[in-house]
């Protein structure tokens, strides 16, 4: 009885062996590891044959995922454009360009971590930035044959901003980064077009508004040190000093200040400005700067609910968008004015009224306003602004947002009104804006609630 007892249990002991072996996946089973699998491959939940190559790119699917640890199920396991069998080379040295023990077949699924410019895959410091090998990038990607550049090979530098090769010259005589030196027939900064994208500062002073010379509040100071920095000549006025200095000779005259310039609110100083802007001057308005609209009668600032920024109350077009002010807020080319019927919208309700135009309304062609531009955004108050400028000091805070995707565009002219978006809200000054490439602020707007 004891032996019949002892012979079952062996039996019973070896029935679950052969059960258990029965049990191992078969190819294409699912699997949670390798010892799951009858073949010893599991991959990606899945047992694989490691003799066969799934992915037909020249290895076999166990060297891939056993020795190389590439993806046996896809021919180009780092997306670069060069199939893993290409870039292996030999399995048993397969290659690493740089040397840091990452092979070259899976390390430019990381383009480039340390954004120092330089792909992973020939980068020996995948996570520190290598400025020695940005020298060599210097000499590849910036052989300039134009302007002072020309024949300074050797004396080029690259840094790495945003994923992009920037290239300057901080050696050679007359480089200037932003051109800001114009009609002087060079090509300062080496883009082989000479003097049309200056941004036309340098040849003539800006001229910096402030409420009290003696001491800038820290929305002045910004501006100051913004253009110490970057190498602009400036003078400095308050409104008494204003009215002693020959204003229209300026080319861009700037306001950005931290609170109401009540000292502004005077004839004398305003005609100055006036005269200045109808001239040709430039005038950029910021922050409580935009209180000079109010005081020259070209609009109503509401400061309960109107947050002002420069470039959300004007339309500003180009060249005037190459100023440093707007490094990376998107530029506006106004579209063509639309000219069938449907698109005629109705006229605007007195200044200091809502309004509310749509589609539906038809102009009477009584309108006697030859040409004006509106340019708003949707932009929230304290949004920061995305401007190379404002990112000097940590971004605007105190204004609208530019969103590309947000502007809209009302265009008049002709007795006719055309909208190409519906707008709604209030205003508190009537819609006028001067020529094309002239700063005239007429537009602030009040947004009604909802927007």
């Amino acid at each position: 009885m004891l032996e019949k007892s002892l012979a079952l249990t062996v039996l019973s002991f070896c029935l679950a062996g052969c059960e258990q072996a029965k049990r191992l996946g078969k190819v294409g089973d699912f699997c949670s590891e390798d010892k799951d699998c009858e073949q010893g491959l599991c991959f990606e939940s899945k047992c694989l044959d490691p003799d066969k190559d799934d992915d037909n790119d020249g290895l076999k699917n166990g060297v891939e995922v056993h020795m190389l640890h590439t993806n046996p199920l896809k021919a180009d396991s780092d997306d670069d454009g060069v199939w893993d069998a290409e870039e292996v080379g030999t399995i048993e040295n397969p290659n690493d360009t740089d040397g840091d023990g990452k092979i070259d077949a899976i390390e430019s699924t990381i383009k480039d971590q340390d954004k120092d410019c330089i792909a992973d895959q020939y980068d020996p410091q995948d996570d520190v930035p290598d400025q020695a090998k940005l020298s060599e990038v210097a000499m590849k990607e910036c052989q300039k044959d134009t302007g002072v550049c020309a024949g300074h090979l050797d004396k080029a530098r690259a840094r790495c901003e945003d994923g992009r090769v920037v290239c300057y010259f901080p050696e050679v005589e007359g480089f200037e980064e932003v051109e800001k030196t114009c009609d002087d027939g060079i090509d300062n900064d080496c883009d082989g077009v000479t003097d049309v994208d200056c941004v036309g500062l340098a040849s003539g002073k800006i001229l910096v508004l402030v409420r009290d010379s003696t001491s800038l509040d820290s929305e002045e100071q910004k501006v100051v040190d913004f253009l110490q920095q970057n190498g602009y000549e400036y003078d400095i006025a308050d409104s008494a000093l204003l009215q002693t200095m020959p204003v229209p000779s300026y080319k861009v005259i700037y306001f950005c200040t931290g609170q109401e310039p009540t000292g502004y609110n005077n004839q004398t100083v305003l005609q100055a400005i006036r005269s200045a802007v109808e001239s040709g001057s430039s005038l950029f308005v910021e922050y409580y700067g935009c209180y000079l609209a109010q005081y020259l009668g070209w609009g109503t600032v509401s400061t309960s609910s109107w947050y002002p920024a420069v470039h959300d109350t004007s339309a500003y077009v180009k060249p005037i968008t190459t100023h440093p002010i707007f490094a990376g807020i998107p530029t506006w080319d106004p579209p063509a004015l639309p000219d069938r019927p449907e698109q005629v919208l109705g006229r605007l309700q007195q200044p200091g009224r809502s309004y509310n135009i749509t589609r539906m309304d038809i102009v009477d062609g009584s309108t006697q306003i030859s040409y004006w531009v509106m340019f708003t955004t949707y932009g929230w108050p304290y949004q920061k602004t995305d401007s190379e400028y404002c990112k000097q000091w940590g971004g605007c805070t105190g204004e609208r947002s530019v969103f590309e995707a947000s502007v809209r565009l009302a265009y008049h002219g002709a007795g006719r009104l055309v909208v190409l978006d519906s707008i709604s809200g209030s205003s508190n000054a009537p819609f006028e804006h001067g020529p094309a490439g002239l700063l005239l602020i007429k537009n602030i707007i009040n947004w009604a609630a909802g927007w």
